[in-house]
């Protein structure tokens, strides 16, 4: 099996990282933890994406009316963010009317990993198909070429 060099890999790796994060700002994410989080890497001859876990929720939304999330996350949430409730309102109070309204309208989905993936498939084989006709175009000057 080939081995792809670390230089290539390190420079692939970089370009899947600019392709994400501009896919992520274009779908209004640009400074999230989400766009932060996005990491790839190169294991077994596989690049991966790595995110926050939530990665995949942002990507297909959430139904109206399936499951309430939990006030308790809701709060965490809040703070995290440094949400503040407003008009006299407990953080349990603005947590529940958000929780409801997630549960009554859902989640608009971002569709944003399809395209990643296409991109990231595009970049990949792009990347690394320059790379082989190089290589090849190497390996024959060198079988052509010899001295007398």
């Amino acid at each position: 099996m080939p081995v792809i060099e670390k230089d290539l890999i390190e420079s692939v790796i970089k370009q899947l990282d600019i392709s994400t994060k501009i896919i992520l700002a274009q779908h209004k994410l640009a400074g999230s933890d989400m766009q932060k989080s996005i990491q790839w890497k190169f294991n077994n001859n596989a690049f991966e994406l790595w995110a926050l876990q939530y990665f995949d929720w942002v990507d297909k939304g959430r139904r109206p009316r399936i499951k309430r999330i939990p006030v308790e996350q809701i709060i965490k949430w809040m703070k995290k963010e440094n949400i503040r409730p407003y008009r006299g309102q407990t953080y349990n109070q603005a947590a529940f009317h958000i929780t409801n309204a997630i549960y009554k309208v859902g989640i608009k989905s971002r569709n944003y990993k399809n395209k990643i993936m296409e991109d990231s498939q595009e970049i990949i084989s792009e990347m690394l198909a320059e790379e082989l006709s190089i290589a090849i175009a190497d390996e024959l000057a060198d079988d052509l070429t010899f001295t007398l």
